[in-house]
């Protein structure tokens, strides 16, 4: 039988964040390195300011010349190309992510959690204490609390 917890209860507890002035390709690098849907942005205070997800990283790709215009051979030179690359590798954190970000207090219930989730289409939620981020919660963990007991 499901019973309704704390956030906090089954929260990841060592959530992975980035600064809101870490550059795009940081932030990929992040995202592929530790498999993750979306990463919460913090500013200096831990304060979740937004969330950059998969599909933020691929919107700025797809709408980049680089992706569109490569593609069909439009650049004159390669110096041309690298110029584009690196002016999206550049892109702040804090210029693609989502804001305000959707979040959830570390001792609301995970059904509250899980309505969240559904009602606005995300993955995740940054889980917070106070404004602070403390832990990161997950549809897998909710699935996993609701169908494997400890």
């Amino acid at each position: 039988m499901f019973e309704d917890l704390a956030v906090s209860m089954i929260m990841n507890s060592e959530p992975i964040f980035i600064h809101q002035d870490r550059s795009v390709e940081e932030v990929f690098r992040m995202v592929i390195d530790n498999k993750l849907n979306g990463i919460p942005v913090v500013d200096d205070n831990q304060h979740v300011v937004g969330v950059i997800t998969q599909g933020d990283l691929l919107l700025k790709a797809i709408n980049s010349p680089l992706f569109s215009l490569w593609r069909h051979g439009v650049y004159d030179s390669s110096e041309e190309m690298l110029k584009e690359y690196i002016k999206i590798n550049s892109t702040k954190a804090d210029e693609i992510m989502t804001k305000p970000p959707i979040c959830i207090h570390e001792d609301e219930m995970v059904s509250r959690a899980a309505e969240l989730m559904y009602k606005n289409k995300i993955k995740q939620l940054p889980v917070l204490r106070d404004s602070n981020l403390i832990g990161i919660i997950s549809r897998f963990d909710i699935i996993k609390h609701i169908f494997i007991k400890k």
